[in-house]
């Protein structure tokens, strides 16, 4: 049995080790720092990370090597701190300092969205302050709503506003004006963006087929894929060293219907089981760097039960 470990406590777990076996801040990790110490926490099973990897490995349906599995997402998940570290120690001053490439791929499926409501369906591969830099350079043009509770403070996000220029990124919460918020930038065929594979506690959940469990999803922003119109993009990074490839995905387009004529409820079943099969498909194809790795198998906040 797998011994439960609290993943919401990843952030300060990573660091900890960062500082006993690097013995230098994150933020002045090198590459070969950052593999070293996954070689540490791999081999030594430290704080039980190898184990609690190999475990949620043999819940994919795909034929992996479980051994460079732990190391791979060991590597990302210090990579992720080591960028987190970055942003908050304030070396990043400008576009130009991020220290990242970009590319893309599928932008064809992007620009199919334009002029739609959309909502982007990603998996959590990146650090928070990195993707509202990916979000910076994706959506100049339009306006986007952004939930992040309980990922970044009002003050982090002011902060990197004075290194980006994010004048079209509303930071979005659970409050009801908030969801109004939501509501008039996909009136105005703006973009939703948050993490939909994970829920906080106390949130109202839908659940639907996940790897084989019954997982929840936030209903309310099923709820809000669900309506008539909208535009669901799925989108997933792959990364190498320092270079993300952002991957989008042909957009899958929630057909108008005569609200008499069909019950709201099975709309919503259909619409989650959608997310969560898209959101299979995109972790399948890069495992080792989805952040929610471990939430398969360990005692998680992320998970609403």
């Amino acid at each position: 049995m797998v011994q439960e470990i609290s993943v919401n406590s990843q952030d300060t777990l990573t660091l900890l080790l960062a500082q006993k076996w690097v013995g230098i801040p994150l933020e002045r990790a090198t590459p070969q720092h950052l593999t070293s110490l996954a070689q540490t926490v791999a081999n030594e099973d430290l704080l039980h990370y190898a184990t609690a990897i190999r475990a949620s490995g043999q819940l994919l349906p795909a034929e992996l090597d479980l051994e460079e599995l732990v190391q791979a997402h060991l590597e990302h998940l210090l990579w992720v701190e080591h960028r987190k570290a970055l942003w908050r120690s304030g070396r990043i001053t400008s576009p130009d300092s991020v220290g990242c490439n970009l590319r893309f791929e599928g932008l064809e499926h992007l620009e199919a969205t334009v002029g739609f409501p959309t909502i982007l369906v990603t998996p959590m591969m990146l650090a928070y302050e990195d993707a509202l830099w990916l979000t910076h350079a994706l959506y100049g043009s339009r306006e986007v709503a952004l939930y992040g509770e309980g990922l970044i403070h009002d003050s982090i996000f002011a902060e990197i506003g004075k290194v980006l220029d994010l004048s079209n990124i509303r930071l979005v919460g659970p409050t009801p004006a908030s969801v109004r918020s939501v509501l008039r930038v996909l009136r105005h065929n703006g973009v939703f963006l948050t993490y939909p594979d994970f829920v906080y506690r106390g949130h109202k959940v839908q659940h639907a087929n996940f790897f084989g469990q019954e997982w929840p999803f936030s209903s309310s922003f099923i709820a809000l894929c669900a309506t008539a119109g909208n535009m669901l993009l799925p989108c997933y990074l792959r990364r190498a060293a320092n270079d993300l490839t952002m991957h989008f995905v042909q957009p899958v387009q929630v057909p108008q219907h005569e609200e008499e004529m069909i019950d709201r409820r099975w709309v919503m079943h259909m619409v989650g089981a959608s997310v969560a099969s898209l959101l299979e498909e995109m972790i399948l194809s890069n495992p080792a760097q989805w952040l929610l790795l471990l939430t398969l198998v360990a005692k998680a906040e992320q998970r609403a039960e």
